[in-house]
C-alpha cells in the first residue's frame, strides 16, 4: 500500500495548492476597475473655445490630461501628469462606483439655453470591471440648474471629486472644472 509514498505526498500537496489557488490569486478590491472620465466645458459663440480634461485610472496609475481648443488656446499648453495610486485609493474609487450605482449605462441631457451664448458641459464616465463595460454620459448648459438635481449627475460629480482629492494629496495645482453654475 505504501509503495509510492512520495507520489502520495506530492498528490496531497498538489491538491492543497489547487484548493488555495483562488485565495492566493485574488486581487484587492478595485484592482479590476478601469476608468476613463472626460470633462468638457466650453462655449459656442464667435469666440468658441473649450477645455477638455481626461482622467484615466488603470492599474496603479491615475493619469490627468488637460487640453484647450478654440479662441485664446494658443497661449495655454496642454498638461499631462500621472499619480501613483495606493490600494486604499483604488478601493475608495471602486466603493464609490458600487455604492453610488455608477456601474450602469445612462444618458442625462439638460435643455439648451434659450438666450445668450451656448455655454455647455459634458461629462462622460466609461468604466470596465469584471469584463463589463458601462458608460454614463451627461451634458447640457452650464446654467442648467435642473440637471444638478439629477441623482446620476450628483453621484457622477461625487466620483470625479474623489479622483481630484486623490490627485490633490500630492498636487494642489490641479482643480476640478465647474460643470454647472
Amino acid at each position: 500500500m505504501d509503495r509510492h509514498p512520495q507520489a502520495v505526498s506530492l498528490l496531497v500537496v498538489s491538491l492543497i495548492l489547487a484548493a488555495l489557488a483562488p485565495f492566493t490569486t485574488a486581487r484587492p478590491a478595485g484592482d479590476d476597475l478601469n476608468l476613463n472620465v472626460t470633462l468638457i466645458t466650453g462655449e459656442h459663440s464667435k469666440d468658441s473655445s473649450s477645455e477638455t480634461t481626461i482622467l484615466t485610472l488603470k492599474g496603479e496609475t491615475l493619469r490627468y490630461e488637460q487640453s484647450y481648443r478654440g479662441a485664446h488656446s494658443a497661449g495655454r499648453s496642454p498638461v499631462k501628469r500621472e499619480y501613483k495610486l495606493t490600494a486604499a485609493d483604488r478601493s475608495v474609487i471602486a466603493k464609490v462606483m458600487r455604492e453610488k450605482n455608477l456601474l450602469v449605462t445612462r444618458t442625462v441631457k439638460g435643455l439648451a439655453q434659450e438666450d445668450g451664448p451656448d455655454i455647455y458641459f459634458s461629462l462622460v464616465i466609461r468604466s470596465k470591471t469584471n469584463d463589463k463595460e458601462h458608460t454614463i454620459s451627461i451634458g447640457g448648459p452650464r446654467g442648467g440648474a435642473k440637471i444638478k438635481q439629477d441623482r446620476i449627475y450628483q453621484d457622477s460629480v461625487y466620483l470625479v471629486e474623489q479622483l481630484y482629492q486623490i490627485m490633490n494629496k500630492t498636487d494642489k495645482e490641479i482643480s476640478m472644472p465647474r460643470l454647472v453654475n
